[in-house]
């Protein structure tokens, strides 16, 4: 059970991290592709 609820905390933290991470690969990809052109600007 205790695992269990690691792993619950664990999924937690991961969600909130992802989200920020998200934002943060946004941030970097939509300054990226501005800055470069090429494979390293282009959209998914």
């Amino acid at each position: 059970m205790r695992a269990a609820l690691k792993l619950g905390n664990g999924i937690d933290a991961l969600k909130r991290m992802s989200a920020i991470g998200r934002k943060a690969m946004f941030f970097i990809r939509t300054v990226t592709s501005g800055a470069i052109s090429g494979p390293f600007g282009s959209p998914e």
